[in-house]
């Protein structure tokens, strides 16, 4: 389904439809995903940046709720987000669906990930979406049609739908700074998407966010 918002070239069309995929499994069949799995599995892509031209991580797991940085608490996925990030790598992960107002989840809420909060069909928040000041950017999060595993489509709804249309909205600023003759750094997409989103306003928190606008984000640059 996520790869389906990414680089869907079908009956659906992701948000970068030319875009490579390389999958790596962090999560038993359970849905349980250990930190030393996830941080392993970042260090791949980073290993093997240049082999595969991987410049964007996304991430539609998390666990806890955290009110800020969570860095010391995932001391080896951060150390892993930190190297992705120097190699010019942006990390996206999803912020949860608690429907917290003050709290999101790991890893979401490391320093250098760019945490990805959730809008609905009407443009609001999405009230399921966990969201707090370390919320990067909000992205479609509800009613999601995209490919789905074992064949056809599925509807879904949450951050994890949110966050690859972040991720590979990122891997397109990527790709027009390349084609311009510019390098952009994972801080400046999300600067980019942040400074030119959509502000929404959440009544239940009384917070505002950005929500993406791909296309005033590209302008941008």
């Amino acid at each position: 389904h996520v790869a389906g918002i990414v680089a869907g070239n079908g009956s659906i069309i992701g948000v970068a439809p030319s875009a490579k995929l390389v999958a790596m499994k962090v999560c038993n069949s359970g849905g349980g995903c250990s930190a030393s799995d996830v941080s392993a599995a970042i260090e791949w892509c980073t290993s093997n940046k240049n082999t595969y031209d991987i410049r964007v991580i996304t991430m539609s797991l998390g666990g806890g709720l955290y009110s800020s940085n969570c860095d010391s608490s995932y001391a080896s996925i951060t150390a892993a987000v930190n190297a992705a990030v120097s190699n010019n790598i942006a990390v996206f992960a999803a912020s949860g669906n608690s429907g917290s107002l003050t709290s999101i989840a790991a890893p979401a809420c490391i320093t250098n990930v760019i945490a990805v909060g959730g809008t609905d069909k009407s443009d609001g928040m999405y009230v399921g979406g966990n969201r707090n000041s370390l919320i990067g950017i909000l992205a479609p999060a509800t009613s999601i049609k995209s490919s789905y595993l074992g064949g056809g489509t599925a509807t879904l709804t949450g951050t994890s739908m949110a966050t690859p249309h972040a991720a590979a909205a990122g891997n397109l600023l990527q790709e027009y700074a390349g084609a311009n003759g510019k390098s952009i750094t994972p801080s400046e997409i999300k600067n980019a998407m942040k400074n030119n989103g959509k502000i929404i306003n959440d009544s239940g928190s009384g917070a505002s966010y950005a929500r993406l606008d791909v296309y005033k984000a590209l302008l941008s640059l």
